[in-house]
């Protein structure tokens, strides 16, 4: 899960990235999104490599590879070309990697559930077995009503994981929002588009990301 959480902060500030080219200040500013990204590359690579090879890790050394041109460009203050190589070349690995995203949280919202289910009823059956016996012990009890909240914190989060789903297919919808800037004329109202559809997928990854978090927290 490491992996899949540095790949989507990546996401995120390659989609940042993208924004503050778009922007009419970008040459003061895109080096320090570029340098961010760059740092969240350094992060995605060193992850990537605890991971065993599979379509996930391809996909993910894809996009990082293209992001290293990218920021490369971005530093050099070469806006428009490292603008479309940014949205054109990347179009591939991203939608991949938000599509086995996608799988994952999907899957993972499932052995969660199974997971937590089982807990719930462990339990909630520890705590009754003490207080049925003829002489409770009150730390006993208190560990497990404590044991009861920590499962019912998890269980109410677990909605979050779901919610990660749609927040991807938006992710998605709106990367190819700025597939179809890239390939336009480049009019004004193009532009007004990009940076609607660019400041959508920052902030749907970043929702995704929190979701993710919170469970991870929640489960140490």
């Amino acid at each position: 899960m490491s992996a899949r959480m540095t790949a989507l902060d990546a996401i995120a500030k390659h989609g940042q990235l993208l924004l503050t080219l778009a922007s009419s200040d970008a040459p003061a500013r895109a080096k320090d999104a570029a340098n961010s990204l760059d740092e969240a590359i350094l992060d995605l690579s060193s992850s990537l490599g605890r991971v065993p090879s599979d379509e996930f890790k391809n996909e993910a050394e894809g996009f990082a590879t293209i992001a290293a041109e990218v920021t490369k460009l971005a530093l050099e203050i070469r806006i428009n070309e490292a603008l479309n190589k940014a949205i054109i070349l990347s179009e591939k690995n991203i939608l991949a990697l938000i599509r086995l995203l996608r799988n994952d949280m999907k899957a993972l919202h499932e052995r969660q559930r199974s997971i937590l289910s089982a807990a719930r009823v462990s339990a909630a059956d520890d705590y009754n077995d003490e207080l049925e016996k003829p002489n409770p012990n009150p730390k006993k009890l208190q560990k497990a009503a404590s044991e009861i909240k920590k499962v019912e914190d998890i269980w109410d989060n677990l909605p979050l994981l779901l919610g990660a789903g749609p927040g991807l297919d938006a992710m998605a919808q709106a990367h190819q929002k700025l597939v179809d800037y890239a390939k336009s004329p480049k009019n004004p109202q193009d532009l007004a588009e990009l940076i609607e559809a660019t400041d959508a997928f920052v902030t749907r990854a970043k929702v995704i990301a929190d979701a993710i978090k919170t469970i991870k927290e929640t489960n140490e």
